[in-house]
């Protein structure tokens, strides 16, 4: 449903090019432009894979512009450029609305994205090698988990998963402390889980007395 008075009314809208909606699928509205609200970017999530449409009339019509047989990041900037990124299927950049689209040459394998307000795009990426599916190849490790640009061109490092590091040591009595650090509940530490599972090597934290859970298995 479309509301133009800050949501006081609703009216219903007749989705025409979308195709008729299952149990299993699921429409997420993932953009709106920068300067024409009326242009609006949705994702359609199926079972075999994702599909972006953009609507110029107001969510009245769609149009498809772009398929993937896996997850589809999007951002639509501030400048009316969007960009869908991918992990396996590569990455691409559009000046028109979808009609046409740039691959990104050199473009990390991107997990999310948005756009802060300078400007900069910022990419969830794949700090690990990541073992799929049968079938389907592995996708390889960028060696960072978040990776931004201000060109689409040049990406640079942000963060890696293996550097997180205790960032407030919390005081006994604390939830923090209690529940997350030590152990709680008989369960094993929730932080020095985490820190093996991220392969984090300064976790701020004594971990060998609270370690006590199952190691990730390849493909995890």
């Amino acid at each position: 449903a479309r509301s133009d008075d800050g949501g006081q009314s609703f009216t219903a809208e007749l989705r025409l090019g979308l195709p008729a909606a299952t149990n299993k699928s699921e429409l997420r509205i993932v953009g709106i432009d920068a300067t024409d609200p009326d242009i609006v970017y949705a994702k359609l999530v199926e079972q075999t894979g994702e599909m972006l449409y953009v609507s110029k009339d107001g969510a009245l019509t769609w149009t498809k512009i772009l398929e993937e047989p896996e997850p589809i990041a999007f951002v639509a900037r501030q400048s009316g450029e969007i960009v869908a990124g991918t992990k396996l299927s590569g990455s691409r950049r559009s000046l028109d609305h979808g009609t046409t689209w740039t691959d990104l040459a050199g473009a990390p394998h991107i997990g999310c994205l948005t756009e802060d307000a300078a400007g900069t795009v910022w990419a969830c990426t794949q700090n690990y090698a990541q073992a799929m599916m049968p079938g389907i190849p592995a996708v390889p490790a960028d060696g960072l988990g978040i990776m931004t640009t201000t060109d689409l061109a040049t990406w640079t490092g942000a963060m890696r998963f293996q550097d997180i590091a205790d960032a407030v040591s919390c005081p006994a009595g604390t939830a923090q402390h209690d529940q997350c650090v030590e152990k709680y509940d008989d369960m094993p530490s929730v932080w020095c889980c985490l820190a093996m599972q991220m392969g984090i090597t300064n976790p701020g934290a004594d971990c060998s007395g609270r370690l006590a859970c199952v190691p990730a298995q390849a493909g995890d």
